[in-house]
């Protein structure tokens, strides 16, 4: 085999093992509120199931209706067209759905404080 060959072959089974190494992960549940389920409280990959998104799902989503709660992959703008919840919120990390974050971004906010902050100072 040429050294250019070997090249090739080098890139391409890099490509696919990364590839499959970034597929997002998160925990993938469903229960009724107040029964206090392991996709309600207490949530981790040891109680929880877990499953790997599909491509385009590229967030992981806690959903909170009246008597529901859904964790799941999910579409980035899945928050914004579900209706009739009461909570919801996507993150993007590896089982990050595991608690009820704010839909917002941490070091969004932190920055957007900073700046108000440095305003006033």
């Amino acid at each position: 085999m040429g050294k250019t060959s070997f090249v090739i072959l080098l890139v391409y089974f890099s490509s696919i093992s990364i590839n499959l190494g970034s597929a997002l992960l998160c925990y993938s549940c469903g229960a009724q509120l107040g029964y206090r389920s392991a996709c309600e409280v207490n949530v981790s990959n040891r109680t929880v199931p877990t499953s790997y998104c599909n491509p385009g799902y590229t967030t992981c989503m806690t959903l909170f209706t009246n008597a529901t709660i859904t964790r799941a992959c999910s579409l980035p703008t899945a928050c914004s067209q579900i209706h009739n919840y009461t909570r919801c919120s996507t993150c993007t990390r590896s089982l990050c759905n595991d608690g009820f974050a704010p839909s917002y971004s941490v070091p969004v906010a932190m920055t957007t404080l900073f700046v108000i902050l440095k305003m006033f100072v």
